[in-house]
């Protein structure tokens, strides 16, 4: 195979890994790179066959073209860092596809594999993907190759062995083992800085790394029936870590928003007042805790949604942001919504519940029945409210019995039917009798409203999955749920679920290999995107400390005289070892060092030019020091030095009387120009 063979093949690869590259942040659309990959392939084909469809030049004059409407491009629309990323990763792919098709000198090669090179950092500088890692790996491994191949073919070219196939042996199974190894050690000095060089609190790109997911029932109002169009939805919307305790007793229930007014066909958020909690030493303090604290650290995807989640009651919060807000009933929210993954850790406490209806207004909206009464309906529901609560005195007995009634009585189903009812709630209760969780909150809510109890809504997540590789709940979009809570006098707001069970069984995978995947991929975000200059420092104060234990310890093992009989067995040990290092390297060191050792005729004649004047320069390459010198003897003997050096080729008998007779007229030379005197 020709060195132009090994080229093509590798400048291909490394190209189609750079427009894989961008697909890890999405930064183009499919239509367009769908193109770009059609090109890539007619440039592949005309490659193999030689052929150029256009002089080099009017190919430079496109790339020029190019780089014109980017500047335009850039000064037209950009309008933030991110914008400047998506425009320079157009202009890179559309420059990698032109120069594909003129592939000629050795440069060519080179811009396209500073092409890819900047494809790949635009997708480390946004991509979150835990393909990236191994991306990178293959990356280096390929453009470690490709300079070999490049300067190797530059060395055959200033011979005038252009066109012709490289040494037997030269690209064999050891060389690629020699690569793989200079990349792996290269991989492992690089993730070493990673973790040591000083990093900063906050990213350049956190203003958008991925596309929001949209979520829905968690929006000042919420149209009846949200949440159930997203309940065949497996998306993944956060992973909940309980540090230091096993898989929490279940159900657990993370807290989103609390609604409060219902108009018969959507659920509406107070609009009272919200409270600014700023961050005070990364902590964000709400209440008083109760009893019991239970931590969770959080990952939460891009939503499209300012809600953070959180066990309820949520007493304190840590995380990186400057202020965050609190409403009257508890819910949290940022400023404005995600752009990428964010992490925050929260202590909920459950016999913290936030207070109950401070005014009339509020007692007043708790009990509306506006949306779900008019009518026969209204008639209807206040029967079946009194009935089911006749007797009961306290709101928790009533409750009690409304939750029951309806467990036994009603259908769990995420098709639901349309009934001859007025509204969603009429036609639920007395006609169809089968719906989802907003289906029964709601009803519950509003039996209870009609009752006198004070209720609301809560949406929210279930527990989802638990993986017990990293210990951690796995919540999909399939797990978005919604309940009640209800004021009892004495305790305060409590939570009831009267949806029956059939509504809480979370979404199953079909193999164990997609729970490693997950705790992969949490891991990669946790140690890799998101690792801080808080992580950094307590890894160096754990660092510091055990090394201090491990020193504090030998001291006073040697102290005590514990370690003495170690040490003798240990150091004889130890020199065995080097005696055995050293022979092993002194036996085997006339092969090692055989390929690189220079032939003694070459050597001489070095030395008879250098006496002559004509000293090869340390910057020159052997085929470069022979042009200079110009004449026919010494390239001969060059190009049997570079044979028998890097081709194993040794010089044959009729070889070897022409490099005599060609150094005995170097002898004989008379030289009548100055000496040459180094630069």
């Amino acid at each position: 195979m020709k060195f132009s063979s090994y080229m093509t093949i590798v400048t291909y690869f490394m190209a189609l890994l750079g427009l894989y590259s961008v697909t890890l942040v999405e930064s183009v659309s499919p239509g367009f790179m769908a193109l770009i990959i059609g090109a890539v392939f007619i440039s592949l084909v005309l490659n193999v066959k030689k052929k150029r469809v256009l002089p080099s030049r009017i190919w430079n004059f496109l790339a020029l073209v190019i780089f014109i409407i980017f500047v335009a491009d850039y000064l037209l629309t950009a309008k933030d860092l991110w914008d400047i990323i998506t425009i320079a990763t157009r202009f890179l792919i559309i420059l990698l596809a032109v120069k594909l098709f003129d592939l000629n000198a050795n440069r060519d090669y080179v811009i396209v594999y500073g092409a890819v090179f900047f494809l790949i950092l635009a997708a480390a500088a946004t991509t979150m993907s835990l393909v990236f890692l191994p991306l990178l790996v293959v990356f280096i491994i390929s453009a470690i190759f490709a300079m070999i191949v490049i300067n190797i073919k530059k060395e055959f070219d200033l011979r005038g062995l252009a066109g012709t196939e490289p040494p037997p042996g030269l690209f064999d199974a050891p060389f690629f083992i020699s690569l793989v190894t200079v990349t792996t050690v290269s991989v492992g000095v690089t993730f070493i800085l990673f973790f040591i060089i000083p990093r900063m609190e906050t990213g350049f790109f956190q203003r958008k790394t991925l596309n929001a997911i949209k979520v829905t029932g968690f929006s000042d109002t919420v149209e009846f029936g949200a949440i159930g169009t997203v309940k065949k939805d497996h998306t993944v919307v956060m992973r909940v870590e309980f540090p230091g305790a096993k898989r929490p007793a279940g159900p657990i229930y993370f807290r989103g928003a609390v609604l409060e007014e219902y108009d018969g066909t959507a659920w509406k958020r107070r609009t009272g007042p919200n409270s600014l909690v700023r961050n005070k030493g990364g902590l964000f303090t709400f209440q008083k805790p109760g009893r019991r604290l239970v931590e969770q650290k959080i990952l939460l995807e891009p939503l499209s949604t300012e809600v953070l989640f959180a066990e309820p009651y949520a007493v304190r919060l840590s995380a990186p942001f400057p202020n965050i807000w609190r409403d009257a009933a508890g819910a949290i929210y940022l400023p404005s919504p995600p752009y990428s993954r964010i992490r925050y850790t929260v202590w909920s406490s459950p016999g913290a519940s936030p207070t109950g209806p401070e005014s009339g207004n509020d007692m007043r909206r708790l009990l509306d029945l506006t949306g779900a009464a008019g009518g026969d309906a209204g008639g209807r529901l206040k029967d079946l409210a009194a009935r089911l609560t006749a007797g009961k005195k306290t709101a928790a007995q009533k409750a009690a019995a409304v939750k029951a009634y309806l467990s036994e009585n009603y259908r769990y189903t995420l098709d639901v039917g349309k009934g001859g009812g007025t509204n969603p709630i009429d036609d639920f209760l007395f006609f169809t009798k089968e719906g989802y969780c907003e289906h029964f909150a709601t009803a519950f809510a509003m039996l209870l409203r009609a009752a006198n109890v004070p209720t609301r809504l809560v949406t929210g997540f279930l527990q989802g999955e638990w993986n017990d590789m990293g210990g951690y709940f796995i919540v999909r979009q399939s797990d978005a749920h919604s309940w009640t809570e209800v004021y009892l006098d004495g305790t305060g707001w409590t939570r009831f679920d009267p949806t029956p069970s059939a509504g809480l069984k979370p979404f199953s995978p079909t193999s164990r290999l997609s729970l490693y995947l997950d705790y992969m991929r949490l891991k990669w975000n946790r140690y890799i995107i998101s690792y801080t200059s808080v992580d950094q420092k307590r890894f160096a104060g754990n660092l510091s400390a055990r090394s201090s234990s491990l020193i504090a310890g030998l001291k006073r093992a040697m102290k005590t005289g514990a370690i003495r009989g170690f040490l003798l067995p240990l150091a004889a040990g130890f020199i065995l070892v080097a005696a055995a290092f050293i022979i092993i390297v002194r036996k085997k060191g006339a092969l090692l060092t055989r390929p690189a050792k220079t032939p003694p005729f070459y050597l001489e004649m070095l030395k008879i030019l250098s006496k002559k004047g004509f000293c090869r320069l340390s910057s020159e390459t052997p085929v470069e020091f022979s042009l200079r010198i110009g004449d026919a003897g010494v390239k001969l003997i060059t190009e049997l030095y570079m044979e028998e050096r890097y081709g194993g080729r040794s010089a044959g008998s009729g070889d070897m009387e022409r490099v005599r007779g060609i150094i005995l007229g170097l002898k004989k030379l008379q030289v009548k120009t100055k000496k040459y005197e180094p630069a």
